[in-house]
């Protein structure tokens, strides 16, 4: 810009998004998970008596939405990071002492908890659900190539044939 050579980075933060220029949200995960495992180090560290519901609550409001803040963003596909951000809720669910020695999808099914990837996946379908039905506006060419099958209903998708992992992860397909 004006003959002045613009700096190379690694990453650039945006929204409290860490963007890595191989898009792979590894460092994001990091991230998140460090931030919400500081937050739940305060609630276990201030709460003498931990019920469950008492537990459950101060999870959802204060811990998951740093692991989740805008998600769609950048979705973790890699299975280390996927177990980054799952390892926070399994700390999370094992704050409730009957619960300790019970293992991980038993306490999500006592807790009425869900694992974070079906978290994810089920985000991921209302927000289709929002562009294809128009509640969310958007251009559907540049985004979503709808399968012209006769049989079925009408809002079936293409699977784009793709050759990235940032793309293979993604239910958008740009031209």
């Amino acid at each position: 810009m004006d003959s002045i050579p613009l700096e190379s980075t690694e990453e650039v933060k945006d929204l409290r998004v860490t963007i890595h220029r191989s898009l792979k949200p590894s460092s994001q995960c990091v991230k998140a998970a460090k931030k919400a495992n500081m937050i739940l180090g305060m609630i276990k560290r201030s709460l003498t008596y931990k019920s469950e519901d008492i537990i459950v609550q101060l999870y959802k409001h204060l811990v998951r939405p740093h692991l989740e803040y805008a998600i769609q963003a950048w979705s973790p596909w890699l299975v280390s990071d996927i177990n980054i951000l799952e390892k926070v809720q399994r700390r999370a669910t094992k704050l409730v002492p009957r619960l300790y020695h019970v293992d991980y999808e038993e306490r999500l099914k006592v807790l009425n908890l869900t694992s974070l990837k079906k978290r994810r996946e089920r985000g991921d379908m209302i927000q289709l659900y929002k562009i294809l039905h128009g509640v969310d506006l958007c251009n559907l060419s540049l985004n979503l190539k709808m399968h012209s099958a006769t049989r079925g209903h009408s809002l079936k998708l293409a699977k784009p044939s793709v050759k990235k992992d940032v793309r293979k992860h993604s239910f958008t397909v740009s031209d």
